[in-house]
């Protein structure tokens, strides 16, 4: 999964609200603008500097705690080991290997959620409620039906 699409699943109402923000503008996983906080969506949200600044932070500690994707990519790697082999399937490695890849899993998203939570807070009652109203027009377009 892109870096992008974490971060903007991460921050689920925020995700959804910035889909719509962003529609046709090309690829949403441009690096140097933090995914779905871009100027487009500060300019749409009214964030202030001081708001920016605050987001920028939490969105850089977040991304210190994520594994990095080569991580998850051994997982993968090593979980198609088991598979393709001549030796006998190894069923005590395979559930081994993904409960782990499910621990971390359930970790990434509760990081995720609680960053949702901190990026909301600093929202003011208007910015919420402009950011639901967007959500709710991006869900009933049908679109993020499914949890990253």
């Amino acid at each position: 999964m892109k870096l992008g699409k974490s971060i903007s699943a991460t921050l689920l109402s925020l995700a959804l609200a910035s889909s719509a923000v962003f529609a046709g503008q090309g690829a949403h996983h441009n690096h140097g603008e933090r995914g779905m906080f871009n100027k487009r969506m500060a300019n749409y949200l009214q964030l202030s500097e001081q708001q920016q600044s605050q987001i920028e932070a939490i969105l850089d500690a977040q991304k210190q705690l994520q594994p990095q994707r080569d991580q998850r990519g051994d997982m993968k790697q090593q979980l198609n080991a088991l598979t393709h082999t001549n030796a006998s399937f190894d069923e005590q490695a395979a559930r081994a290997l993904i409960q782990e890849q499910q621990a971390k899993q359930l970790e990434r998203k509760v990081a995720r959620l609680h960053t949702q939570h901190q990026i909301w807070n600093l929202l003011t009652e208007q910015q919420q409620q402009k950011l639901q109203e967007l959500k709710e027009k991006r869900q009933s377009r049908g679109h993020h039906k499914r949890d990253h």
